[in-house]
């Protein structure tokens, strides 16, 4: 093999290499978001849980994982009118609906039990 070969094939590697690297990394701070932000519910800093989601959601529009966590935080603030419109926006983008009622349960309560997320789920299920 000529050695300019061999240096692209070593480039290359290297690059894949760095670019599965900043793969895992872009997932590990996208799991650690989502777990930081529900802890705060869970820790009931909803004002805070609400603003770093809902901040969040503004630099990636598309975002379940933060659709649901609002749903999430206004459930336990009792807003279920707005809980609801991040169920309908989360489950309208491609959150299976089933999701709501898997849990936490006992942080979802509130919108679950709730008339207006039953009648919902009679039309989406």
């Amino acid at each position: 093999m000529n050695r300019a070969y061999k240096y692209f094939v070593s480039v290359s590697s290297v690059a894949i290499l760095l670019s599965c690297v900043f793969i895992v990394l872009g997932q590990e701070e996208y799991k650690l978001q989502t777990r930081d932000a529900i802890s705060l519910v869970v820790e009931g800093k909803l004002d805070a849980a609400v603003a770093d989601m809902d901040g969040y959601l503004k630099k990636h529009p598309g975002d379940l994982e933060s659709m649901y966590g609002l749903a999430v935080a206004y459930s336990q603030k009792r807003d279920i009118g707005r809980a609801i419109e991040y169920v309908k926006k989360a489950v309208d983008a491609g959150l299976p609906f089933g999701r709501f009622l898997a849990g936490p349960r006992d942080l979802l309560e509130p919108l679950t039990g709730s008339d207006e997320f039953k009648a919902l789920g009679s039309v989406k299920q």
